[in-house]
């Protein structure tokens, strides 16, 4: 379809005569004026197609009619086999001074160029990188740097010594074609055209696990590998999230992780980079009084001077961890039972609420710093990544709210979301005003938490149809029977629309107490049953997923942990982790995995903070 231009230059690289250069349809023809006898010379053009370049090389010696590139006797005696012949299709290149037919003075200008020769035209080198890693591959002479497939021309005979690099946790694992061997380093013979290939193969990060401390328990991994104390050691693709979970044995009591892992959960999340290990110990009960320190999440070699551990029930300040971040929680009347209820603080950081074992010694837990750099492992497990394919609850997938003002519509009628073959049939039952008010009380306040006030709502309309739902800019909330139209292990949903809108279904049931049509049953707020159907705390669970969040396993009461029963029913607030993380993920795109920094080539919008 087109080119750039064209050159021709000798071996040195110098400009050879001229060179002029037409196409049309798929050919493009060169012509060359004013090139020397006994001559090689390379014929560049660039811009084929609007990218490809293309080099054809070629020599030039009058007198070679039989193209062994040297004029000796058996051009001669070609020539004189010829002699009286008139030049035609077959045979003109046996009539050198070009008079139209053989004679005896193509014979006299051959025998004048008996001797002379042209050197032999390049030889090319195709170059391939392949295997599940990455590296580079570099020539001496110059010519090949590839990473994937590249082609270089070298001449006749020359010696090229390729050495390959692998990329970052990758490893060279050997030649093919016409190279061989596993060194990185080779080398051959351009004797004609040839193809080498060098493999490179992902290099396995290796995750240890160490179990310490006076009890006893094992380790085990998600995807599969470890199972320690048997298999203590195993392989991972670079870069791959690992879920482990430590179980204690009867009598024993897990205390904490500790290395590359880090909190007291006995699930935790690591992401395996080259040599890993986490440690994981388990405690005899001892004393009644709870020792361990303070560290810092998103750096557990760090620990938190002057934080405050705080008993929840009393207020009473119960230790504050020294210079190392130590603790010693002294006193206790209790040798054994439910968990202290503690929340620790410290300034410049979240302040984190969980519970201590008494009796338990080396107890590591870690806080969250209110600045950059954020915890990865607290972020993830809030933010919700590019895809949700392992949780199967239908509408998973709304990557949150990014609109600056929002519309608000209420179905005031329960649905049948069973009906998969259209859009959910009102059923003609209407919502009770007690329960619109309650989840647009919760929408103000998921806005101020997560959203940190930047949505405005424009409009707030109201309806028994689907007014709304596949309108940009539009939220709509739908209710349904969690009892006579139950949906697989959830009351609530937070779904995807259509064209930018976004839907949020919640299911009201009948308290077994009360004969109210919408109670919500009472095991799944407290001990009192909640008059007409549904807490706020329930809206504002699966609003936190309209504006970005997940599930998270923190041991911090939450909103986002998930289920009914995990929600509290009055005076609902997303826990400090989530409000924090919360506001960073809604203003940065879904599936952002690191909250210090934003994507490549993501910009915020100008009125976004």
């Amino acid at each position: 379809t087109g080119f750039g231009m064209v050159s021709a230059v000798g071996g040195s690289g110098q400009p050879v005569g001229f060179a002029t250069a037409s196409f049309a349809g798929n050919e493009i023809t060169v012509t060359l004026t004013a090139i020397p006898e006994n001559f090689r010379l390379t014929t560049n053009l660039t811009g084929v197609n609007g990218s490809t370049d293309v080099k054809v090389s070629a020599g030039f010696l009058v007198g070679d009619v039989n193209s062994t590139r040297s004029v000796n006797s058996s051009d001669i005696s070609a020539i004189k086999a010829r002699s009286g012949q008139s030049v035609n299709a077959g045979n003109f290149r046996f009539d050198p001074n070009a008079s139209g037919g053989i004679s005896a003075p193509d014979i006299s200008a051959v025998k004048a160029r008996s001797g002379r020769s042209i050197p032999q035209i390049s030889t090319a080198l195709i170059m391939n990188v392949a295997g599940a890693g990455t590296g580079i591959v570099n020539s001496s002479p110059s010519g090949i740097n590839c990473t994937a497939l590249c082609t270089s021309y070298f001449g006749k005979d020359t010696t090229v010594t390729l050495v390959a690099i692998p990329g970052a946790a990758s490893v060279f694992t050997g030649w093919s074609g016409a190279c061989t061997g596993a060194s990185p380093t080779t080398s051959l013979v351009l004797s004609s055209d040839s193809t080498c290939t060098a493999t490179f193969a992902v290099l396995p990060a290796a995750l240890t696990v160490t179990l310490a401390g006076g009890g006893a328990g094992n380790v085990t991994s998600t995807p599969a590998g470890i199972n320690c104390g048997f298999t203590c050691t195993s392989s991972f693709n670079p870069g791959a999230f690992v879920l482990l979970t430590a179980t204690e044995t009867a009598g024993s009591t897990f205390t904490g992780w500790s290395g590359a892992c880090s909190g007291t959960a006995p699930t935790t999340f690591v992401m395996v980079n080259g040599a890993t290990t986490c440690t994981a110990s388990f405690a005899l009960p001892a004393a009644t009084n709870i020792s361990g320190r303070v560290v810092v999440s998103q750096d557990t070699a760090t620990p938190v001077a002057g934080a405050r551990i705080l008993d929840r029930q009393t207020s009473a300040v119960l230790a504050i961890t020294d210079p190392a971040g130590n603790f010693q929680i002294n006193g206790l009347s209790i040798p054994s039972g439910p968990p202290l209820q503690v929340s620790i603080s410290a300034d410049g950081y979240l302040t984190r609420e969980t519970g201590l074992q008494p009796g338990t010694q080396g107890v590591v837990a870690d806080i969250i710093k209110l600045s950059p750099p954020f915890s990865l492992q607290y972020y993830r497990q809030l933010v919700r990544p590019v895809s949700d394919g392992s949780d199967q609850r239908p509408g998973f997938a709304l990557g949150g709210w990014r609109a600056e003002t929002m519309n608000v519509y209420i179905r005031t009628n329960l649905i049948d979301p069973t009906d998969r073959t259209r859009a959910p049939i009102d059923t003609g039952v209407a919502v009770s005003q007690v329960v619109i008010d309650r989840v647009l009380a919760g929408l103000e306040k998921t806005i101020a938490e997560i959203a940190g006030g930047t949505v405005r709502i424009a409009l707030i309309e109201s309806g028994p149809e689907a007014a709304h739902e596949s309108q940009p800019g539009w939220l709509t909330i739908d209710f349904f029977d969690a009892l006579n139209h139950p949906q697989p292990d959830y009351i609530g949903i937070a779904g995807t629309g259509t064209n930018g809108s976004a839907l949020v279904r919640l299911g009201l049931g009948i308290s077994s107490l009360s004969p109210i049509p919408g109670d919500i049953p009472v095991s799944s707020c407290g001990p009192l049953p909640l008059p007409q159907g549904l807490h706020q705390g329930l809206a504002m669970h699966e609003l936190g997923h309209v504006f970005g969040l997940s599930h998270a396993q923190l041991d911090s009461p939450n909103l986002m942990i998930g289920g009914g029963g995990n929600m509290p029913c009055a005076d609902t607030h997303f826990s400090p982790a989530e409000r924090l993380h919360g506001r960073i993920a809604y203003s940065r795109p879904r599936g952002n995995e690191d909250p210090d920094r934003d994507p490549v080539g993501f910009v915020l919008p100008g009125a976004r903070p």
